[in-house]
C-alpha cells in the first residue's frame, strides 16, 4: 500500500523522539519514493463539557489548570495522556474505560471518586467522550479537551493537495 500511496503523513509525531520517526521514514524510503510528513497534535482549548448554554472556554489552559484528573475511552487512550504529560499538564492520575463505552452516571462516580483520592480539582476527557458525556450529571468541573493537528510542513503539504486535485480535475 505504501508504494501506492502519493504522500504519508506520520500523525502524533510529537509522542516520540526524532530518532525514531527518522528511523520510521528510514524504514518507509525502502517502500515509496513519495513525500513523507509529520504532524503533531496541539492542545488548543478546553471547554467546560455540561454548561452549553455559555460553555467556559481556557484557550490558554496549561497554566490556568490545577490538579486533572484525566479520562477516556479510546482504542489508545495513552496516546491521550501523553499528550497532555508532554504539553506540561500535571496528571494526578488517570482512568480508561475499554474503547466505545457507554458511560452511565455509576461511571462518573467512579471517575470522581477516583479523581478526588488522586487529589483532583477537574476532569479533563476527550471530544470523542464528551458526546457519550452530555446527559450525566458531574460534581467536578468536566472539560473537553481540544486539540489541532499541525504540521511540520503545512505549506509543502498544502501544495502537494493542490497539485493532486489538480492532477485528478486535469484527467477528467
Amino acid at each position: 500500500n505504501l508504494k501506492r500511496a502519493d504522500a504519508i503523513v506520520i500523525t502524533r509525531a510529537n509522542l516520540v523522539s526524532e530518532d525514531e520517526i527518522s528511523n520510521f521514514k528510514f524504514q518507509i524510503s525502502d517502500f515509496t519514493n513519495c513525500p513523507i510528513f509529520t504532524a503533531k497534535n496541539k492542545v488548543t482549548n478546553l471547554i467546560e463539557l455540561n454548561n452549553s448554554n455559555s460553555p467556559n472556554k481556557i484557550p490558554n489552559p496549561k497554566s490556568q489548570i490545577p490538579n486533572p484528573f484525566a479520562f477516556c475511552a479510546l482504542g489508545n487512550p495513552h496516546n491521550f495522556f501523553e499528550q497532555l504529560r508532554r504539553e506540561d499538564f500535571n496528571l494526578t492520575a488517570t482512568e480508561t474505560f475499554p474503547d466505545h463505552h457507554f458511560y452511565a452516571q455509576k461511571d462518573v462516580a467512579k471517575i470522581e471518586k477516583s479523581a478526588l483520592e488522586s487529589g483532583a480539582e477537574i476532569l479533563l476527557t476527550t471530544v470523542k467522550d464528551a458526546v457519550k458525556l452530555q446527559n450525566l450529571k458531574f460534581n467536578l468541573p468536566c472539560f473537553v479537551v481540544e486539540s489541532e493537528m499541525i504540521f511540520d510542513d503545512e505549506q509543502g503539504f498544502r501544495k502537494l493537495l493542490s497539485n493532486l486535485s489538480n492532477n485528478q480535475n486535469n484527467s477528467e
